[in-house]
């Protein structure tokens, strides 16, 4: 959520399946993809607590009742044998299609007689209690009352960009729209809990974010829908250098264009792709997760990514998309290693066709611009060749 993925549940659509009563329906995850499945339980009793597997249809063959999580189904002769199960009174459990609760997986209730008519037939190799029986796995059936700064709705987006529309109800109910499907979970003494998946809510700017506690993937959320950011943490006001439609070049080539609103709401479009974030205080952006510096240069700026030092250029002129020099030769496009004079320090050049060049001398970072045969770092201007 899986990429914070992780922390989504969508809702079933019951429909009649000869005499039972069967739903199905796909989960959005963070991080995860997975089903949701639930089934009626037709006035039958499905027996105390835990999960009864079965190796054939209509409950039929060799069973086993588990009331704690398996993580693996192979130590019990079980593994990818289960072709029908019962789930107890008032639980929820979540079958995976990988040990160690990894791969597809998917929260059932009630029971079915015949996984094979959703595609879980013989597939089932690790399982875990969600909710009920006390709680279950990551308290995931009980609810607290959120502190003040989480209830109500927010706003964010997963690392994938799709934007999310999150509920925290005072009954510690949540609600969560994501891509428009919509999903269900709760919040538990500072956990939000669903398809038994967890992130702990941290408060943040006039909001929170979300961190999972599978993988540590974050997501903001702010009570702001507008200015295309879908709002979070630590949201500040740009200055004016940096406000409006600005143009560049990633590394590998793809053309972004990149739009800061007066209130930090950010809007990126990366080849095609629409991607949200927002501009926060100390002169950084942060667009699905991943945040980068902000120099001015110019008529715009340069940012410089946190995690692994990637530079690009942007303009506010579309011309050049990123407009750091022009001309360049094709012999001079890539990236080239070198040996400092002075110390014998290696030097790494990296060169993009829309002229922005980026300088690693023995670990420190500079900036410039080729243009024709002129290359300019720092004011210094020399030739290549």
């Amino acid at each position: 959520m899986l990429s914070q993925g992780d922390l989504i549940k969508r809702g079933v659509d019951m429909k009649k399946v000869s005499k039972k009563l069967f739903a199905a329906s796909v989960a959005a995850l963070f991080v995860l993809t997975g089903t949701t499945i639930s089934f009626a339980q037709e006035g039958r009793f499905f027996g105390g607590n835990g999960i009864t597997v079965f190796t054939d249809r209509d409950f039929r063959g060799n069973t086993q009742t588990f009331e704690n999580d398996v993580p693996d189904l192979g130590s019990y002769g079980m593994d990818k044998k289960i072709s029908s199960f019962r789930v107890g009174n008032n639980q929820e459990w979540q079958i995976c299609d990988g040990k160690n609760y990894s791969g597809r997986c998917a929260s059932v209730s009630g029971e079915e007689y015949d996984l094979g008519m959703n595609g879980w037939d013989n597939r089932i190799r690790s399982m875990r209690r969600t909710s009920g029986g006390g709680g279950g796995w990551g308290s995931g059936g009980q609810t607290s009352t959120p502190p003040s700064w989480a209830q109500g709705t927010f706003y964010g987006n997963a690392p994938n960009g799709t934007q999310i529309t999150l509920t925290l109800e005072r009954s510690g109910r949540a609600t969560a729209n994501i891509g428009g499907s919509m999903t269900y979970g709760t919040y538990y003494n500072g956990y939000l809990n669903m398809n038994g998946n967890r992130a702990r809510l941290q408060q943040s700017g006039n909001g929170f974010q979300t961190v999972s506690t599978m993988n540590g993937e974050t997501i903001y959320y702010s009570r702001n829908n507008s200015g295309g950011g879908w709002g979070g943490g630590n949201q500040s006001r740009p200055p004016s250098w940096a406000r409006g439609t600005f143009y560049g070049t990633a590394p590998n080539g793809t053309r972004i264009r990149l739009t800061i609103n007066n209130d930090g709401g950010i809007s990126a479009n990366i080849g095609g792709g629409i991607s949200s974030g927002y501009y926060q205080s100390g002169d950084t952006i942060n667009i699905n997760g991943n945040t980068a510096r902000v120099y001015r240069q110019g008529d715009g700026f340069r940012t410089v990514s946190t995690a692994n030092n990637e530079t690009i250029y942007y303009s506010k002129n579309s011309g050049g998309w990123g407009g750091g020099g022009s001309n360049v030769p094709s012999w001079a496009v890539g990236q080239f290693r070198g040996n400092s004079p002075q110390d014998g320090s290696q030097i790494l050049i990296t060169i993009q066709s829309n002229g922005n060049v980026t300088i690693n001398i023995g670990g420190n970072m500079n900036y410039g611009s080729v243009n024709g045969s002129t290359l300019t770092v720092n004011g210094a201007t020399s030739r290549i060749y």
